[in-house]
């Protein structure tokens, strides 16, 4: 069975604040999209074929984060992650595979409020965007895949 590598490029903007190594976020990608093929689940025919998978992760500012999501949601306000799959990509034989815009200031204040774990809920967003990219919807089977994939990374579970 082939092993899915994915390349992250990694681009940083905005304040300083606590956030996982690029190594982090290239395991947390490839375990989700190797569990996700693994599984023989629908949504692996967005990776068939493929040996490599690029994503970009752009960290932003939470006056950026407010504007992309206003821009592409319609939704004026602060949220912690968006993704953004590249569709046609495969067809074409290229690696690209999606966009994330990850905020950090947002990421670590809702870790703070809610007591958890900032590096576990920097992999909870991450493995979450990564599983919509692949074309999964909110619902208890994405909440299913996510606990196992957390896991698989050595992260808690967050769903019952």
């Amino acid at each position: 069975m082939a092993n899915i590598k994915v390349k992250i490029s990694l681009h940083k903007f905005g304040e300083k604040y606590h956030r996982p190594h690029r190594t982090r976020f290239i395991q947390w990608a490839e375990t989700t999209v190797n569990y996700v093929y693994q599984q023989g689940l629908p949504e692996a025919r967005a990776i068939a074929g493929r040996l490599l998978l690029a994503v970009n992760v752009r960290l932003v500012t939470e006056e950026e984060m407010r504007h992309i999501n206003a821009q592409y949601r319609r939704k004026a306000m602060l949220t912690t992650v968006l993704s953004f799959p590249c569709e046609d990509s495969a067809g074409l034989g290229l690696p690209d595979f999606g966009d994330i815009v990850m905020c950090g200031k947002a990421i670590v204040a809702e870790a703070t409020e809610y007591h958890l774990d900032i590096n576990a809920h920097w992999g909870h967003l991450f493995i979450h965007s990564m599983l919509h990219l692949l074309g999964f919807k909110h619902g208890t089977k994405m909440e299913r895949i996510e606990n196992a994939i957390m896991l698989a990374c050595n992260l808690p579970a967050l769903h019952d």
